[in-house]
């Protein structure tokens, strides 16, 4: 059995950057946001970019999220992009998300998986070699 990893929520880099926000601050604008998400999810070599910078800048996050089986991983990397990329809520991306055809949806999930599959392949060799993680 794959370990599940348990971190107090304070020390999860997405709560301290607002994906679970319910609102957003007043200076930013919702259609801009959704927009935003919708361009970043639908291009591929920027997505996958920044799916990377979030395994690697993100990893009390990552770890939480990654190992949850009851999680919607590819779900959660979107979002998590989303939120990295330009600070948008984890609604504002299931907003985005929809606005997608099926080709893109197919293109972003693919690209979450590969992710995923890598992080949590390093993951659990660092847990052998007890390693730092460093993608």
């Amino acid at each position: 059995m794959k370990k599940q990893y348990f971190i107090k929520y304070t020390e999860w880099e997405d709560y301290k950057n607002g994906f679970y926000n319910t609102t957003i601050p007043t200076h930013l604008k919702e259609s801009e946001l959704i927009e935003s998400s919708r361009r970043l999810l639908a291009d591929p070599k920027k997505f996958d970019d920044k799916c990377k910078m979030v395994l690697s800048k993100w990893i009390n996050s990552a770890k939480v999220n990654l190992t949850n089986p009851e999680m919607n991983h590819n779900a959660w990397m979107g979002q998590a992009a989303c939120c990295y990329n330009h600070l948008a809520p984890n609604y504002i991306t299931r907003l985005a998300w929809v606005q997608l055809s099926i080709l893109e949806q197919r293109v972003a999930n693919r690209i979450a998986r590969k992710n995923i599959k890598e992080f949590i392949i390093k993951l659990n060799e660092n847990e052998y070699t007890q390693a730092t993680i460093n993608f």
